[in-house]
């Protein structure tokens, strides 16, 4: 149990563009951002509606896939994070101040937004451990990012393929122009987005993907906790588990859906168990 944690990675290219958007424009006014935010809500429409400013996906695959099963996806994002508001949001998420200063405030008051290539599939698997007998006390977590040499080689070439994109023709018309300045850490890498620095980048600037699971495995191997029905197995009756752990592996798409799911055929699993009682 706890053995088998499954955590998606992502790097994000920032760029430059001389048109302002709607979402950078109020997301550096925190006030302004909550009352639009508010106001959006009831009706689910509005600019802020976009979670984090996400305003398209695409899913592609890298020379390491199979064209018809792609291995990354991206995220077009027009959240600036160059903004003190986004300042905040990007060292609650793990970004170091350092980072930060070096890198993303150098370019405060730029227009900008953001390409997120997504590792769908990761190899590297992490643990999730009790720390004691202590309810109280935080779990041991340990993702175990980019351990396996796959994981870092898939998402170095997302970047690749972000790169391309956002060096266009179309992107050119549009004044859209990647950030030349180096990361912290990867100063004396290599000319900015050469091989040698898209190693680096992706070690320096991996974050978390969100969407972690399958901690607490179904199936009938010797690994596997619950049953085909989500049931505990061993000497333990009446518990289930019904959430992302619960998945044997990570699905090439965001667990939200198949998160309604789960719980939609559990429901239904625990009525037939318990049809007649």
């Amino acid at each position: 149990m706890g053995s088998q944690l499954l955590h998606r990675r992502t790097s994000s290219l920032i760029t430059t563009a001389t048109r302002q958007f709607l979402i950078m424009r109020i997301t550096g006014q925190f006030t302004v951002y909550l009352t639009i935010f508010i106001s959006s809500a009831p009706t689910a429409q509005g600019p802020l509606t976009r979670a984090f400013g996400v305003e398209c996906v695409a899913f592609v695959s890298t020379p390491l896939a199979e064209p018809d099963h792609p291995d990354i996806q991206f995220l077009l994002t027009t959240l600036n994070p160059t903004t003190s508001a986004a300042e905040y949001l990007s060292l609650q998420i793990g970004i170091s101040q350092t980072t930060y200063d070096g890198y993303y405030k150098k370019k405060r008051g730029d227009y900008a937004f953001q390409v997120v290539p997504t590792l769908l599939r990761p190899e590297s698997t992490g643990v999730v451990r009790l720390r004691s007998a202590d309810p109280k006390e935080y779990p041991i977590i340990d993702p175990n990012f980019l351990s396996a040499a796959s994981d870092r080689d898939v998402i170095v070439q997302g970047v690749k393929l972000a790169v391309q994109t956002l060096t266009t023709e179309a992107m050119k018309r549009a004044n859209v122009t990647l950030w030349e300045i180096p990361v912290p850490g990867c100063e004396n890498a290599g000319p900015v987005w050469s091989d040698p620095y898209l190693d680096c980048f992706v070690s320096q600037m991996s974050q978390s993907g969100w969407h972690p699971c399958c901690t607490v495995p179904m199936g009938t191997h010797s690994e596997a906790v619950l049953d085909a029905r989500l049931r505990v197995r061993g000497n333990v009756s009446r518990l289930r588990v019904v959430d992302a752990s619960s998945m044997p592996a990570l699905v090439s798409g965001n667990l939200n859906a198949p998160m309604m799911m789960l719980g939609n055929k559990a429901a239904a699993m625990v009525i037939e168990d318990n049809a007649g009682r």
